[in-house]
């Protein structure tokens, strides 16, 4: 019963933090709309010979495309910068290399914002993504406010369970942001497709303060911006979506969210924390109430509490109605069982394991914010 009336709540809570998200309207009123004329897209990439041909790909079917379009090279060692200039068919690009002192998509990003010294937009891309053709036009539709986190949605690599379930968990990360805003304000930004003004992120950026951490461009970008209180949309719009494939294998997916675990240490954020411990405390009563049943072989008990917290999960889901997450939704069930074991893995990797990312490795150190947490 205690653990019935607690996730009662808990979905109660979600499910109207849904709806006030999808009612909400940004205070944009009067506000001129975005110029494809005023963008700059800067898309970061190191080694991605293998996955950026669906960039491409969306590029040169764009119908429209921005002013500029900027690639950064990291250093890369392989064939992605040849396999750019034969296939890429747009004119309006250009192709820097990060300077030997300099290493990092952090560093790559802003090196191509500093490049940009006469537009008002900057537009961020991965280099593993694809997108609609008419993308770039439905940005015209936005008005001009200073962030704008754009939708990101990740499919399965592979047509196995396993590339599901690391779609499935993505995917829950954009509902809990969908969740937050409606009740506060967004939690998670990614540079995968985001939008600020180049004048307002000149005048807020907090690099020199966490220049240490070799990630992390979208969420410093977004904590700066709250500080600060600027005008931030979280924007749910199907031509706008963009589209990265899952992790390949279970090593991939954990050593990914890792590092986002890290990050989100760096970054300090008190809402962000608040909400994961709610998430915590809610996954702890369910297990031990399911570990509870099954010392004292309550199998009806057992069967009705695990129906119940998944039935509940998924009418949150249908209510949030993301085509994502509903496709999926079936795993919803078993990505439950094996929750205990991702999040161990990940808690334990984050405190024991230097990572490997594209061919560098990541050795997490404490950071040396100035700032160390942020609540607005």
């Amino acid at each position: 019963m205690i653990f019935i009336l607690i996730y009662l709540f808990f979905g109660f809570f979600s499910i109207l933090g849904v709806l006030k998200y999808n009612k909400s309207k940004l205070n944009d009123e009067g506000l001129p709309n975005i110029s494809l004329s005023d963008i700059h897209l800067i898309i970061p990439f190191r080694n991605e010979e293998n996955r950026i041909k669906e960039l491409i790909q969306s590029l040169n079917n764009s119908v429209y495309l921005p002013y500029k379009v900027t690639f950064i090279d990291d250093h890369s060692t392989d064939d992605t910068i040849k396999t750019l200039k034969s296939n890429l068919k747009i004119n309006n690009y250009q192709i820097l290399r990060l300077p030997d002192t300099k290493k990092g998509k952090k560093a790559a990003i802003r090196y191509g914002i500093d490049s940009n010294n006469d537009l008002s937009y900057i537009l961020t891309l991965d280099a593993d993504i694809n997108f609609n053709k008419y993308y770039f036009k439905q940005l015209e539709t936005l008005k001009s406010i200073d962030l704008l986190i754009l939708p990101v949605i990740m499919k399965s690599s592979k047509k196995r369970i396993l590339n599901l379930f690391y779609a499935l968990d993505y995917n829950f990360l954009n509902l809990i942001n969908r969740i937050s805003t409606g009740w506060i304000r967004p939690i998670l930004a990614s540079g995968a497709n985001l939008l600020f003004k180049k004048k307002t992120f000149t005048e807020l950026d907090s690099f020199e303060h966490h220049k240490n951490i070799a990630s992390g461009d979208d969420m410093f970008i977004l904590k700066d911006f709250t500080l600060n209180n600027k005008k931030i949309g979280l924007i749910r719009n199907t031509i706008l979506n963009v589209y990265t494939s899952s992790p390949e294998n279970y090593l991939e997916f954990i050593s990914q969210r890792i590092r986002w675990s890290n990050k989100t240490k760096d970054i300090n954020d008190k809402v962000s924390n608040q909400i994961l411990i709610i998430n915590v405390c809610m996954l702890i009563v369910f297990y031990m109430t399911l570990f509870t049943s099954i010392y004292f072989y309550k199998w009806k008990q057992l069967m009705f509490v695990f129906l119940f917290k998944n039935t509940i999960d998924l009418i949150i889901v249908f209510i949030d109605n993301d085509k994502s997450l509903i496709k999926t939704s079936l795993l919803i069930p078993i990505y439950s069982i094996f929750q205990p074991i991702y999040y161990s893995s990940v808690m334990i990797g984050s405190i024991t394991l230097d990572l490997n990312w594209k061919n560098r490795t990541i050795k997490h150190k404490k950071s040396c914010l100035k700032q160390s947490s942020f609540k607005k």
